[in-house]
C-alpha cells in the first residue's frame, strides 16, 4: 500500500498542474490500474510502497511548480520539462534530500535559483535550461559535489560563471546563452570526467583558451563566442573520442593543429576567427562523411581549390568563395 500522506500529496500535485488522468480510486503504486506512463514510480518493501519518480514531462501543463512534491519523502527523480509551468522555483525543494535527478528544462520559471538547492547533496542531474531565470548563481551550489550533469543554458542570469572546482564528477556541462559573463574559470581544468562541454555567448573580457588538457574522454566540445584569444591548443588532438568541435566566433589566431588522428571527428566549426596558414591536408583530402566549416584569411584559401572539388563544401570562407 501507499501511505495516505503520499496519496494526498499526489492529489495536490495533480490539482496544481491540471493533471486530470490520474485515477485516485486505485492505489497509485498499482501499475495495472493507475495511469502511470513509467513502471518505476514506486519502491515497495514489505508491502509498503513509496513514490520515488514523478515524470510530468512534455504534457503541456500550466500552473506553478507543485510544492506538494516536498511531501514525498523518498522522491528521487522529478521531471517536469517541456511544459508551461511558471513562477519561482520553490525553496522547499531544498528539503528533498533524497532527490537525485531534477529536470526543470523548457518551462517559464523565473526569479533566482534558490540557494536551498545546495542542500541536495545526492543530486546527480540538475537541468534548468530554457527558462527565464535571473540573478547570480548561488554559491551554495558548490555543495552539489555528486553532480554529473549540469545544464543551465538559455536563461537570463547575471554575474560571472562561478567557480567549478567542486564539480569533479561532472560529465556534461552546458552554459550556452545563459547571460553569464566570462572568462571561463580556470577551475574548469579540474573537471577531468567531462565528455560534453558547451559554453557560448559569454560577455566580459577576453581570455586565453582554457586548460582542458586532461579531458581525454571529451566527445562534444563547444566554446563558441566566448571571446577566447590565442591559438587552438594542440592537446585537442589527444581527445581521441571527439566527434564535435565548435570554436567559432572567438579571436583565435594561428594555424589549425593536426587533428587527423581524431577518427571520430565529424563536425568542426571554426568560422569567425582569424586563422591563417595553409589548409591542412587532412581537411582538403578528408573523408566525405565529415563536415568542416572554417573561415580563413582570403589569400590562404586558394590551396583548397587545387584539390578535388568534392571537398569544397568543407570550407566556406565568409562568402568569398565566388572569387576563385
Amino acid at each position: 500500500m501507499t501511505p495516505p500522506v503520499e496519496v494526498n500529496a499526489l492529489k495536490e500535485i495533480a490539482k496544481d498542474v491540471g493533471k486530470q488522468d490520474w485515477n485516485f480510486s486505485q492505489n497509485p503504486c498499482d501499475y495495472e490500474n493507475f495511469n502511470w506512463v513509467e513502471y518505476d514510480v514506486c519502491d515497495c518493501w514489505d508491502g509498503v510502497c513509496h513514490v520515488v519518480n514523478i515524470d510530468l514531462s512534455k504534457e503541456d501543463l500550466a500552473g506553478v511548480f507543485p510544492k506538494s512534491l516536498a511531501k514525498l519523502p523518498s522522491i528521487k527523480r522529478i521531471d517536469v520539462r517541456g511544459n508551461r509551468l511558471s513562477g519561482s522555483i520553490p525553496t522547499s525543494l531544498g528539503n528533498m534530500t533524497s532527490l537525485q535527478y531534477l529536470y526543470l528544462e523548457n518551462n517559464m520559471f523565473s526569479g533566482n535559483v534558490p540557494a536551498e538547492l545546495g542542500k541536495l547533496v545526492n543530486l546527480a542531474t540538475l537541468v534548468l535550461s530554457a527558462n527565464n531565470l535571473t540573478g547570480e548563481l548561488p554559491i551554495q551550489l558548490n555543495g552539489l559535489t555528486n553532480l554529473t550533469k549540469f545544464l543551465i543554458s538559455s536563461n537570463n542570469f547575471s554575474g560571472k560563471i562561478p567557480d567549478l572546482g567542486n564539480f569533479k564528477s561532472l560529465e556534461q556541462l552546458e552554459i550556452q546563452g545563459s547571460g553569464l559573463e566570462g572568462p571561463i574559470p580556470s577551475s574548469i581544468s579540474l573537471l577531468r570526467n567531462l565528455t560534453d562541454l558547451g559554453i557560448s555567448d559569454l560577455y566580459g573580457k577576453a581570455s586565453q583558451f582554457p586548460n582542458l588538457s586532461h579531458m581525454t574522454s571529451m566527445e562534444y566540445l563547444t566554446l563558441r563566442s566566448c571571446n577566447i584569444t590565442g591559438t587552438i591548443p594542440g592537446y585537442i588532438s589527444k581527445m581521441s573520442f571527439l566527434s564535435h568541435l565548435d570554436l567559432s566566433f572567438n579571436n583565435l589566431e594561428g594555424h589549425i593543429p593536426d587533428l587527423d588522428r581524431l577518427a571520430d571527428l565529424k563536425r568542426m566549426y571554426l568560422t569567425g576567427n582569424s586563422l591563417s596558414g595553409n589548409v591542412p591536408e587532412w581537411i582538403a583530402n578528408g573523408d566525405d562523411t565529415r563536415y568542416f566549416f572554417i573561415t580563413f584569411i582570403l589569400h590562404l584559401v586558394r590551396r583548397l581549390f587545387q584539390h578535388n572539388t568534392q571537398h569544397l563544401d568543407y570550407i566556406v570562407p565568409g562568402g568569398l568563395v565566388t572569387d576563385y
